[in-house]
């Protein structure tokens, strides 16, 4: 539609017309623009304006241009087409954000949780190797201290139970034999939980404690 006046008037907040650094500055020191300042821009007569709103009467005669109650209110020189692909595009850009922000939450989430799989797996499979060398070692003991007859039942009575050995892994019993390769006597203790549970060799490249999975680095303990 046509502009009918030379002077287009408006009223703009003094803190819309700051820069982001300006209202940065502002919110650091506590002080912010209360005040509404008049804005008066000159346009030529018979200026093409674009405008969605609502159009009301007022005193009867003469027609008013307003925001609605519920909607948005756009006054703009580009046609109604352009008007139309800034918004579609504007709302495209939102979406495109909003899947990319859900694209990486939902990795984050699938990677904690693989994350959280695999040392559940390491653990389970640390704890499996270690029973299994604990009762490789009581049934050699037993063999070796008595055979035959009498030494099947001390066998069966020197091998520990999975309660047993479990306990032995989380802290309760400090196994002689590294965890890790199941072949040198351990050497190294982890500081942040107290498990004496690897040789010196397989704890240069451990970071975490391979029972418990306390992050810190192993200290060389040297035994007389």
């Amino acid at each position: 539609m046509p502009c009918p006046r030379a002077v287009l008037c408006c009223r703009i907040p003094d803190n819309q017309t700051q820069g982001f650094l300006g209202r940065v500055v502002d919110e650091v020191q506590g002080s912010r623009s209360v005040g509404v300042r008049q804005v008066e821009r000159m346009l030529p007569v018979g200026t093409m304006l674009t405008a969605v709103g609502e159009l009301a009467t007022a005193g009867g005669k003469m027609l008013v241009l307003r925001a609605p109650r519920d909607g948005a209110f756009y006054l703009s020189r580009q046609p109604l087409p352009d008007v139309i692909a800034s918004l579609q595009a504007s709302s495209l850009a939102c979406q495109q954000w909003a899947a990319a922000f859900t694209a990486v939450g939902a990795s984050m989430l699938v990677a904690a949780a693989t994350q959280h799989a695999l040392t559940w797996v390491r653990q389970r499979r640390l704890r499996q190797r270690v029973e299994k060398a604990m009762r490789e070692r009581a049934a050699a003991a037993a063999a070796a201290g008595g055979g035959g007859a009498a030494g099947a039942p001390a066998a069966s009575a020197a091998e520990p139970q999975p309660a047993d050995v479990a306990e032995a892994a989380e802290g309760g019993a400090r196994p002689s034999l590294c965890v890790v390769c199941l072949e040198r006597p351990c050497a190294t203790v982890f500081p942040a939980c107290g498990h004496m549970c690897a040789c010196s060799r397989c704890s240069h490249g451990l970071r975490r404690c391979p029972i418990c999975r306390s992050r810190g680095a192993p200290i060389r303990v040297y035994t007389a």
